[in-house]
């Protein structure tokens, strides 16, 4: 069979013989599968490469608040299909009749073989609903250029992950100290003070390079300061927003 773009993933902690038993249930179908058993890179997988089908390995992988979070609230890249394998009386999950699955591995087989239509019907009907992820890197990466920003410094890709993150929130900036920060420092192994530390160099250097001198990096009672982290990042999440709905309207 001639293998798709559909991505699956394999969640588990070194569970080596149950990882082979899914890769023989899943070769025959449309998704490719890939291990993952680092939690940042789960979280990198599902935000980046578009997870279609994530697997999830009972015996290995704890429900953790950090683990919830990333399944129950990320609105944009939440997994189309999540299955749980070997969870048994977990009520935390949230199993539904819609794309959230329960199984064992003795049943694994043929429930896949039972819900695989399923599973695609899925991914199909939640295409529209998804923000194009390498649009909006894109134009991040455009934006923050032209106003002064320079890559190499971390700052830069602090920006854009914070972006990110309000972006599978509804495109609401919250609490960065409580909600935003916290999630990209997880994605990058650091500190929420080194992101908004971070964050903060980068905007007061871009402020310094940037010949026009752009409005949107300037505190409006104070012309000689920068404007706080979160009135810039509110400032060019509204940009992502615009654009993308521009971009969709044109499409």
């Amino acid at each position: 069979m001639i293998k798709t773009n559909l991505n699956a993933v394999y969640y588990s902690k070194g569970n080596i013989e149950k990882a082979y038993l899914v890769k023989n249930v899943l070769w025959k179908s449309k998704f490719q599968i890939s291990n993952i058993s680092n939690f940042s890179e789960l979280v990198y997988a599902i935000q980046q490469q578009e997870v279609n089908l994530l697997i999830v390995d009972g015996d290995t992988i704890k429900t953790t608040e950090e683990f919830l979070d990333i399944i129950n609230g990320y609105k944009f890249c939440v997994p189309d299909n999540i299955v749980f394998v070997n969870y048994i009386n977990e009520k935390s999950l949230d199993i539904n009749d819609s794309n959230r699955f329960l199984t064992t591995y003795d049943n694994f087989e043929s429930f896949f073989q039972q819900y695989e239509d399923k599973l695609l019907f899925n991914i199909e009907k939640n295409k529209s609903n998804k923000i194009n992820t390498n649009f909006i890197n894109m134009f991040l990466t455009q934006y923050l250029i032209k106003m002064g920003f320079v890559p190499k410094h971390i700052g830069f890709y602090y920006i854009k992950q914070c972006i990110e993150e309000a972006l599978t929130h509804n495109g609401v900036l919250g609490s960065l100290s409580t909600e935003i920060y916290p999630c990209v420092a997880r994605r990058n192994g650091t500190s929420p003070v080194n992101i908004e530390r971070n964050i903060r160099n980068s905007i007061e250097k871009a402020n310094k390079l940037s010949n026009n001198k752009e409005e949107p990096l300037k505190d409006a009672s104070n012309k000689n300061k920068c404007v706080s982290n979160r009135t810039f990042l509110s400032y060019l999440l509204d940009q992502v927003i615009i654009s993308y709905q521009q971009m969709a309207n044109k499409y």
